[in-house]
């Protein structure tokens, strides 16, 4: 084997173990399916786990809610992080880890997952 051939597969593999060693998630059922939730150090926020490694419409939600000023909006909900979420086309679930502790995530529509108070706090910086 190659020189070049062992240092690709050895930039591949540590790549890979980086990576997974960013995101040392929690694992949370939301709507009866697993999903492993990790703490985005670029935003401040608990997300889904695939948004470490690509783009996805949780960490666009996060932005965009930076962007929005609702405390003129007519049907607010008290939760300020719901108000972004509906807002911002997501849908509002609830997640339980192994714990039983819960928590509201806003589902985008690619799925991920982007916990409420988190989006909220990151809004109103």
């Amino acid at each position: 084997m190659s020189i070049n051939k062992i240092l690709l597969l050895s930039c591949m593999f540590f790549t890979a173990v980086s990576a997974e060693a960013a995101c040392q998630g929690a694992k949370w059922e939301v709507e009866g399916k697993a999903e492993t939730i990790c703490y985005d150090e670029k935003t401040d926020v608990r997300m889904s786990a695939s948004c470490q490694e690509k783009s996805c419409e949780a960490r666009a939600l996060v932005e965009k809610a930076r962007t929005l000023d609702l405390k003129n909006t007519e049907s607010r909900p008290k939760n300020p992080g719901t108000a972004y979420c509906n807002f911002l086309n997501g849908k509002v679930v609830m997640g339980e880890n192994s714990r039983g502790s819960q928590t509201a995530f806003c589902k985008a529509s690619d799925g991920t997952l982007v916990d409420l108070s988190g989006m909220a706090q990151h809004a109103s910086e």
